[in-house]
C-alpha cells in the first residue's frame, strides 16, 4: 500500500531530500522507521509506504520546536512566519534566536508540551533565506578577540611578492 508523500518545508543544509526515494528502496517497508537525525525531515516525509511505528530525533531544540509548534499551533507558526525578505531583519532575527537557544532548549527538555511558535515561526522564515550551513548557530570563535587575531594574522615572509589592489566596481561592472 502506497501512502502520499510530502516535501520537506523548509531546505535544510545538510538534509537528504534529494536522496529520500533511494533511502526507501533500499529500506523497503520497514516495521518501525528511527530517525536520528531528523532536520527538515524530508525521508520520512517522503516515505512511499503507509506509516507504522516511526521515531524521530534531533538534538538542535530549534527543530524540536518548530515541530512541535507546527503540530500544536500551525496557524501561530505560520502567522510568525509570514515576514517580507530583508537582510536587516535576518541579521536581528539570527542575533535574537541564538540568544534564545539555551533557554529554549531547557525548557523543551523540561516540558514535553513547551513549545513557542514565535521563535519557530522566525526559525523558519530565517532558515529558508539562510545561505548554507550556520543559521542559528554562533561561530565559535566569535567574541573572541584572541582567535580573532590568529586567524587574520600572517608574517609578509610567509609570501612570495604578491601584489595587492583595492579595486572598486561601478554599478555596470567596470572598474573605477
Amino acid at each position: 500500500m502506497t501512502a502520499t508523500t510530502y516535501r520537506a518545508p523548509f531546505p535544510y543544509f545538510g538534509g537528504k531530500s534529494k536522496v529520500a526515494a533511494r533511502v526507501w528502496e533500499r529500506f523497503g517497508d520497514v516495521g518501525n522507521y528511527v530517525e536520528p537525525f531528523f532536520g527538515s525531515g524530508a525521508v520520512l516525509l517522503g516515505r512511499p509506504h503507509s506509516p507504522r511505528t516511526e521515531t524521530v530525533n534531533d538534538l538542535d531544540g530549534f527543530i524540536c520546536n518548530f515541530w512541535r509548534a507546527v503540530l500544536a499551533d500551525p496557524e501561530g507558526v505560520a502567522a510568525w512566519a509570514d515576514h517580507p525578505v530583508n537582510e536587516l531583519d535576518l541579521h536581528a532575527r539570527h542575533a535574537w534566536l541564538v540568544a534564545q537557544r539555551e533557554r529554549l532548549t531547557t525548557q523543551l527538555r523540561e516540558d514535553p508540551d513547551a513549545f513557542d511558535a514565535k521563535v519557530a515561526g522566525w526559525w523558519v522564515w530565517g532558515i529558508s533565506q539562510w545561505i548554507g550551513s550556520g543559521w542559528c548557530t554562533q561561530p565559535k570563535w566569535e567574541g573572541r578577540a584572541s582567535a580573532q587575531r590568529e586567524r587574520i594574522w600572517f608574517s609578509p615572509h610567509c609570501l612570495p611578492p604578491v601584489r595587492v589592489r583595492s579595486v572598486q566596481h561601478d554599478l555596470f561592472g567596470g572598474e573605477s
